[in-house]
Parts: C-alpha cells; sequence; structure tokens
C-alpha cells in the first residue's frame, strides 16, 4: 500500500454522513419506543423498532461498510437515499 492521500470526496463524505444520521434516527426510535412503551399494553409499539431494524440491517449498514471502505459509492448512495425516502414517508404517513 502506497502512504499517498486519504481520498475523502464529496460523494463518500455524503454517504457516510447519510449513513450516520440513519443510524442516529434508527437509535432515535429505539430509545423512544423504550420510554414511551405501555409496559401493560400489548407490545404493537415495537413493530415500529421491528421495521426501522429490518430497514437498517439490509441497506444502511452496508452503505456505511462500502462508504467507509470508499467501494461502489454510488450504490452506496442509492442505498441512503431509499433508506431516507422510507423514514420519510414512515414518518408522514405516521398518525
Amino acid at each position: 500500500m502506497s502512504a499517498g492521500p486519504n481520498k475523502w470526496s464529496p460523494m463518500r463524505i455524503g454517504v457516510v454522513a447519510g449513513a450516520i444520521l440513519e443510524t442516529a434516527v434508527w437509535a432515535g426510535i429505539w430509545i423512544y419506543t423504550a420510554r414511551k412503551a405501555n409496559p401493560m399494553g400489548d407490545g404493537m409499539e415495537w413493530i415500529a423498532v421491528w421495521l426501522a431494524t429490518m430497514v437498517f440491517l439490509p441497506f444502511t449498514v452496508p452503505a456505511l461498510i462500502l462508504g467507509l471502505i470508499g467501494r461502489w459509492l454510488t450504490f452506496a448512495a442509492v442505498l441512503v437515499a431509499g433508506v431516507a425516502i422510507a423514514y420519510l414517508y414512515a414518518w408522514a404517513t405516521s398518525g
């Protein structure tokens, strides 16, 4: 390996920043649900956490990994954009 300059392109920075923000949203959903869950309820509020995890694991985690290693940045940007749209849609349609 050469000791050349570190190549952090604007796309790479955007992918990593987007994936980190999506990770914060995922963690926020966990924290909010854990604090607001009704201990005597049926647990249906945890479906939001499950759904957020099913979006986080297959899309955000690979995008974050790809952004950190600097490979397939266009694909990683599509993943980040797709998750952002999914989170915004879920937020906009929630009651």
